[in-house]
């Protein structure tokens, strides 16, 4: 839930750097925008579709899990989309439990006609690994759909707890290409803070803005993105405490209204 403020727009006179994929950007943008903030959006990250074979074969067996996890929203998305493909929808996933990590990815199964399960309190991957193991992994076969430079932690921390987990490639993340590094230069200008939620887009905006990024704050979804954060060199500013979009806003608006508001170089309310 968005922190209520006495105007309603405490991000009033702040330039917001957006770094999301395109298709994921325009809601978080808009939110931000509703709180009074200028937004840049550069888009740091392209979804593409992985080799299908994997999962097509995983999909057709889909019987033969236990459990189907869900690590982010567009693990979702290739999955429902690869169901399509071979003439399955969601109700292939009745006999299956079904746990998401975070809010949004529990919101986007539902919007897909799937049950969710099981949600971890917190949404880091770790949480999942603890709190399922009270549920009685061992035995139990796991259907992981995720990116391809996905953190082990799920999959090695089920298989630990007695679970035969596949973990299969259902995307790919890439820096999106045709970018005009004058036109990026110039978006960059004057950022007050700079958002991050996920560790790839920490790497592929360095990437994209050449290997630095103006003075504005840093602000992450959770713990993992600002530890690529600052692995990069980057001072990371704020954290969210609901690692999900609305926790970094949150981050966001705490950050604006604390004492450090001093010392922002950009323009101010």
């Amino acid at each position: 839930m968005i922190v209520a403020t006495s105007t309603g727009r405490p991000l009033t006179g702040y330039r917001i750097l957006v770094t999301r994929a395109r298709k994921q950007a325009s809601a978080f943008t808009g939110q931000l925008q509703q709180l009074g903030a200028t937004v840049v959006e550069l888009p740091a990250i392209e979804i593409v579709t992985a080799d299908p074979g994997p999962i097509d074969d995983a999909l057709r067996h889909l019987a033969s899990y236990d459990w189907l996890i869900f690590t982010s929203a567009n693990g979702v998305l290739a999955f429902v989309e690869r169901m399509a493909a071979i003439g399955l929808d969601a109700s292939a996933t009745t006999d299956v439990r079904i746990a998401a990590i975070g809010s949004a990815t529990a919101t986007c199964v539902q919007n897909n006609g799937m049950q969710v399960d099981f949600v971890p309190q917190r949404f880091v991957a770790e949480a999942v690994v603890e709190e399922m193991e009270a549920l009685g992994m061992a035995g139990k076969r796991v259907l992981l759909p995720q990116a391809e430079i996905a953190r082990d932690v799920v999959a090695s921390g089920l298989r630990r707890l007695g679970a035969q987990v596949d973990a299969i490639v259902a995307y790919r993340t890439v820096v999106p290409s045709g970018d005009d590094s004058e036109q990026i230069r110039r978006q960059l200008r004057d950022i007050d803070i700079v958002t991050f939620a996920s560790p790839t887009s920490v790497r592929n905006t360095l990437t994209i803005a050449g290997g630095s990024l103006p003075a504005g704050r840093v602000v992450c979804i959770g713990p993992v993105t600002a530890g690529a954060a600052e692995e990069a060199g980057l001072t990371v500013a704020a954290i969210g405490e609901e690692h999900s979009i609305a926790g970094l806003i949150e981050a966001v608006i705490r950050l604006v209204e604390s004492n450090q508001k001093e010392d922002f170089d950009g323009v101010k309310p």
